[in-house]
């Protein structure tokens, strides 16, 4: 039974108006953007719009590598070489592995993805087990390498099963309660596949290249394939190229090969050479975001900008826009200004008041239990989470033993598909020093053919920020779990 002094009981109502404050599901926030032109009148005319990719850029290159493997340290090297990055999307990982080879993924401009843990085929688990192999590979992975992760890549690319057509859709809403955004899969339709919106997941056009013996004719095909794609704007993952996807070239030959390969395609002017990481916050946020005039004063267009916050995103992408008319200036929520590229363009960055998370932690409660469990990315917060069967609630706990008081706290419930509801957020505010608190959750209404008691999983992302910036920590527990 939950026990902390302080109560906050959410009723149904209560989260249905928490919920339907954030756009596409994510929590946004506003910056205010003012241009400056030569004319009273070109400012009274002027129009701010997203551009598709950064500015002069057209097409995106990144590339993707399943698995926990050591050799992708090499494949780090020889995407770096041409400038190019990777996005690496592990299983299972030590603290061995997290401190050499994911240290330096993310020190040279690569990113991790998740993979799950034990790479077994999706579509051979039930609907719970489903959500907790996604749900769980993403706690781990961000705890483990001390980074965000925003996406996600099919063990075996299994997605379909011949007795039960939902299971695509099925499989894509475990991935939406998990807090992912994309995938770059074979597929390029990869979110219509998985019954989504394109603003709720971004996929890629995904190609290999034979992953032992890497082919230059099967790289140009593929290419100029992608290329035509984009130019036809047939992509409904935008212009996005993925060269994949398993680390397994094992000689330096043929990891000089690939290197040599991908030079043919290195150093263009219009190409934007990301992570998948990079990519997915982009576009998710460049699909999501509204621009709105604020008014003119003067030779001065003021526009409001809403879009989701690097939290949400996993990522601190920039976003590029384009003035109608080239302005003289851009002032970013009254700060200097700064100047444009000659067509207008430009990137604007997020505020400096929207943190990433950089500090990790995650707290596990296989019993179940009401305890609070100390961690270490917070000092002093000591936090826990309990589920009520019976009373059909979840309860999280939390208790501020510092001395200081913690700024904010965003809380974000990840439930298992046995739920109808799957994600609710949260904002608890500033938590004051000495302070605790008990925030009461009803699960809401069960789904029909959902009982698996064996894989009830259950999550509560904490995104807090304190005196020493943005931190993460996550609470799962489960009941009914099998002997």
């Amino acid at each position: 039974m939950c026990t902390c002094s302080a109560a906050l009981i959410l009723t149904a109502a209560a989260l249905s108006a928490t919920t339907a404050a954030f756009a596409s599901g994510l929590r946004i926030y506003s910056q205010t953007v003012d241009l400056t032109f030569d004319t009273p009148e070109a400012a009274a005319q002027a129009t701010l719009n997203v551009l598709p990719l950064p500015p002069g850029k057209s097409v995106a290159f990144s590339s993707r590598w399943d698995d926990t493997n050591p050799d992708h340290v090499k494949m780090v090297k020889t995407l770096g070489a041409h400038g190019c990055k990777g996005t690496f999307y592990l299983n299972s990982v030590n603290d061995a592995y997290a401190d050499s080879a994911i240290r330096t993924m993310i020190e040279s401009g690569c990113s991790i993805g998740a993979h799950t843990l034990k790479h077994p085929n999706l579509t051979t688990l039930k609907p719970n087990g489903i959500f907790k192999a996604i749900m769980a590979s993403r706690i781990a992975l961000e705890s483990a390498g001390q980074v965000c992760v925003n996406s996600f890549t099919l063990p075996y690319c299994a997605y379909t099963k011949k007795d039960d057509p939902e299971m695509p859709r099925l499989i894509g809403e475990c991935l939406i309660r998990s807090g992912l955004l994309g995938s770059p899969e074979y597929w390029p339709d990869v979110a219509s596949r998985y019954g989504l919106s394109t603003n709720q997941w971004v996929g890629g056009f995904t190609f290999s290249i034979d992953d032992r013996n890497p082919n230059p004719e099967r790289y140009s095909s593929a290419i100029a394939k992608g290329l035509a794609s984009i130019e036809g704007r047939g992509l409904e993952c935008g212009p996005h190229l993925v060269l994949g996807i398993h680390t397994w070239q094992k000689t330096d030959e043929n990891f000089a090969r690939l290197g040599e390969i991908v030079a043919t395609t290195a150093n263009r002017p219009g190409w934007w050479y990301c992570n998948e990481s990079e990519y997915v916050a982009y576009r998710i946020q460049m699909l999501n975001s509204t621009i709105t005039r604020s008014g003119v004063n003067g030779k001065t267009a003021r526009f409001t900008l809403t879009r989701a916050t690097p939290a949400e995103l996993g990522d601190t992408a920039a976003l590029g826009l384009k003035a109608s008319a080239v302005p003289r200036g851009v002032s970013l929520d009254g700060g200097a200004a700064f100047a444009t590229a000659p067509d207008g363009s430009f990137l604007l960055p997020h505020s400096a008041t929207q943190q990433i998370p950089t500090r990790m932690a995650a707290l596990g409660n296989p019993n179940n239990d009401s305890s609070l469990r100390e961690q270490q990315a917070v000092p002093g917060l000591l936090l826990g989470l309990h589920v009520s069967p019976d009373k059909n609630t979840l309860c999280v706990l939390l208790k501020n033993s510092a001395s200081a008081d913690i700024k904010s706290l965003d809380l974000t419930i990840r439930l298992p598909p046995a739920w109808k509801q799957g994600v609710v957020r949260k904002e608890l505010g500033s938590v004051k020093a000495g302070a605790d608190q008990r925030v009461e959750l009803p699960l809401g209404d069960k789904r029909a053919g959902f009982d698996d008691p064996a894989d009830l999983y259950f999550v509560a992302q904490c995104d807090v920020r304190d005196a020493a910036g943005a931190a993460r920590i996550y609470l799962s527990t489960e009941f009914g779990a099998a002997p």
